[in-house]
């Protein structure tokens, strides 16, 4: 990479990095990855945080990012809806988290055990991401969403750790978060959506409708995963 000379009146930076070292190398997927793959419906996991730190509004903002979720799904697509504070729980009494159909009786079913669900507990953000990945088959597109304030108060505290768990998991799948509330960890929770997914934050209701539209718009693209790009010896 050959740096463009500097404008006249471009300001001097003092102790600028030598750029003349630097190679710019474009990469682009090879086309025949992408051969023979059929874009099957999308597994959507949705994560609700319900754990005792997320006050009341943060908690109704939280329940309509999650209808707003399940009104943009096809036919084809499968979803499965959990409470999340030291570890997944059910939203209907009897009924395990599951993936299943996005039957109106059965969305509608799951929204109102959400609607329910007292807030309680502390947050196990690793578990809550792993425990969601592994709901996933690997044979479709899979989808993790965690909505809430992305402050764990117990397990993995940090992006490094969080992501070393994230990373042993067996189904390769992509992450977004929903980082709701003034007081939410959007860092973090970028960091550990980082790779196929991102996190948004929202702390209102005209905030949290665009979060829904840019999050699924993005998962709805394919993606390749672990892809590793050898640039040979002495690069």
């Amino acid at each position: 990479h050959e740096p463009p000379p500097r404008a006249n009146t471009g300001r001097a930076v003092p102790n600028e990095a030598d750029e003349r070292d630097y190679w710019f190398l474009p990469l682009t997927v090879p086309a025949h990855l992408a051969d023979g793959v059929e874009l099957a419906g999308m597994d959507l996991v949705i994560v609700a945080d319900v754990s005792a730190g997320t006050d009341r509004a943060a908690l109704e903002l939280g329940r309509s990012v999650v209808e707003s979720l399940t009104g943009l799904l096809g036919p084809d697509d499968r979803l499965a809806i959990a409470g999340a504070d030291f570890a997944l729980r059910p939203l209907v009494e009897g009924e395990p988290i599951a993936l299943g159909d996005v039957s109106p009786e059965r969305v509608e079913r799951l929204l109102d055990g959400l609607s329910r669900t007292p807030a309680g507990g502390a947050t196990d953000l690793g578990a809550a991401f792993a425990d969601a990945a592994r709901l996933l088959s690997g044979d479709r597109r899979g989808v993790v969403v965690y909505v809430g304030d992305g402050v764990p108060t117990m397990g993995e505290r940090t992006a490094e750790a969080l992501l070393d768990r994230i990373a042993r998991l067996p189904v390769a799948h992509r992450r977004y978060a929903v980082a709701v509330g003034a007081d939410a960890e959007l860092e973090l929770l970028s960091a550990v959506t980082a790779g196929g997914g991102f996190a948004v934050l929202a702390e209102q209701r005209r905030e949290a409708a665009d979060a829904v539209l840019q999050i699924f718009a993005h998962a709805s693209r394919p993606i390749a995963h672990d892809v590793r790009v050898d640039l040979g010896d002495g690069i």
